[in-house]
């Protein structure tokens, strides 16, 4: 039997602005104010670049997270060295308990994919793997953005 049911409002931080030109048009040589100013951040810091390898040997998988603050961005790029692997890009909101995670992207065989982020909800955001090859395989991740930290979670599982 499962308990309640949790919810959870999801910041919109890009939507909105599709409406832009319904906005009353301010005194002419004026801009339109955007309805969802937050598509544009000023950060006092550069922006993080951080690149790993992941060795996954038979039927292992493994869990990288970057940490993000709501409404800040990541453009990631991942790739095998060799064959496909399942991979789940999802995120966690610590807040609303271990059980409660959103997916951004699943692939039951994937070599590799590319695309951003900007984070819903503070928590954790990142990528599971498990190689179903016979074979090992080695993933490198590169992430740039402003995340605060990536966490790995550690190789588990596997054949000898």
């Amino acid at each position: 039997m499962r308990g309640p049911a949790k919810t959870f409002e999801i910041k919109d931080v890009v939507g909105g602005n599709e409406s832009y030109r319904d906005v009353a048009v301010p005194d002419a040589g004026e801009p339109v104010p955007l309805p969802n100013p937050a598509v544009h951040q000023d950060e006092p810091q550069t922006y993080t670049t951080r690149t790993v390898e992941i060795r996954l040997g038979r039927e292992q998988e493994t869990e990288m997270k970057t940490a993000l603050r709501a409404g800040k961005m990541i453009l990631y790029e991942w790739h095998t060295d060799r064959g496909a692997v399942y991979t789940d890009f999802h995120g966690h909101d610590p807040e609303a308990g271990d059980e409660y995670w959103v997916r951004y992207k699943e692939q039951n065989e994937g070599a590799g994919n590319s695309g951003s982020l900007v984070a819903p909800f503070t928590g954790e955001h990142g990528w599971y793997w498990l190689n179903y090859n016979d074979f090992p395989v080695v993933i490198t991740l590169t992430v740039a953005g402003y995340f605060d930290d990536i966490i790995d979670y550690g190789v588990h599982g596997g054949l000898q």
